[in-house]
């Protein structure tokens, strides 16, 4: 990807973000660049620009891009959910594919075939973007909905934008589709030398860049599950023996009546280190469980780690099996005393 040299990536909950606001380059000069340097890649372009959005009753800032594509299927290409992609015949026209759900619509109810009203401010000729309140509500037609990635934003044709936005000649980042994915670091460093020397205002990131920055944020995510083991490991501990300890005590009058109709005291023992463990193991599992969807829908990632379950297992297994040698042998008290 060739973006603005002074645009730093960061990872957030798994996704790759950034707070700087990407200046514009010219597209003819990187079509150039990419014809002289890298006849063989193919490349995709993409505008973005400032909009306002009327979506179920409510007016809503963000952001619409417009991409022209020369690649067949790239690694950011959008999985449709329902309805089609952009084709070249839109070019011109007033259609967009918006962010959806797993049902086909889009994450605000609407189907293809519906309506949105959009305002996008166009550039003065100093590229200095106007004011939306000035801009047309224009009525565009869903033509589809997708799913990660680009989650979150509006796409329409690439010339549509251009004419909406007076802009002919700027895009915010370009994307290149190497020949032989073996050589994308080789690639790479030839297209950062001869963009030190053509064009030294921007940069160029691999997907194994990006990938580092996703596995840096994942390897956070496991130094913090690592910092809380310990605690959630003590907590699970005190859980079990409290719970091993309330059972015991609270089934006094159920032992001495096992006792007394003939049960040994090993059936005894068995059946309560049987009863706890399996509460510990259908505990782990649904905290694991819970853990595992809270981590994807915060994070949209998640870090196992079963140190605390097998401990709080392992735990059960022990209070049961001291709990239970304990009430047997004092068969005469708890008769006395049921």
């Amino acid at each position: 990807m060739l973006v603005d040299a002074e645009v730093q990536f960061v990872t957030t909950g798994g996704n790759l973000q950034s707070q700087d606001v990407a200046n514009a380059f010219s597209l003819q000069a990187v079509q150039g660049f990419v014809q002289s340097k890298l006849p063989w890649a193919k490349m995709s372009a993409t505008m973005a620009a400032g909009a306002v959005q009327e979506v179920g009753g409510r007016v809503m800032p963000g952001m619409v891009i417009g991409r022209l594509d020369q690649t067949d299927n790239w690694i950011y290409g959008t999985n449709i959910l329902a309805g089609r992609a952009l084709a070249p015949e839109d070019e011109g026209q007033l259609r967009i594919v918006v962010p959806g759900v797993s049902g086909g619509l889009s994450a605000w109810g609407e189907e293809p075939g519906a309506k949105r009203n959009i305002r996008i401010a166009a550039f003065s000729e100093n590229g200095e973007p106007g004011a939306l309140a000035n801009a047309p509500a224009l009525a565009f037609e869903i033509v589809g909905t997708y799913g990660q990635p680009s989650h979150g934003i509006t796409m329409l044709p690439f010339t549509t934008l251009q004419q909406l936005t007076g802009v002919t000649d700027e895009i915010h980042w370009a994307g290149l589709a190497v020949a032989n994915p073996l050589q994308l670091e080789e690639s790479k460093n030839l297209v950062a030398a001869a963009l030190a020397e053509q064009l030294p205002e921007l940069q160029v990131l691999s997907a194994d860049d990006m990938g580092s920055l996703l596995i840096a944020d994942f390897d956070r995510l496991q130094q913090t599950a690592s910092y809380y083991a310990p605690v959630m490991i003590l907590a699970s501990v005190l859980v079990v023996i409290a719970t091993a300890l309330a059972i015991s005590h609270s089934r006094r009058r159920e032992l001495v009546l096992m006792r007394t109709i003939g049960v040994s005291a090993v059936a005894t023992q068995y059946l309560l280190v049987v009863e706890c463990t399996l509460v510990a193991c259908l505990a782990a599992l649904l905290g694991t469980g819970v853990s595992l969807l809270l981590g994807l829908l915060i994070f949209r990632g998640y870090v196992l780690n079963f140190v605390p379950g097998i401990t709080a297992i392992a735990v059960t297994l022990l209070v049961a099996f001291v709990v239970s040698r304990r009430q047997p042998d004092q068969l005469a008290e708890l008769l006395r005393n049921p």
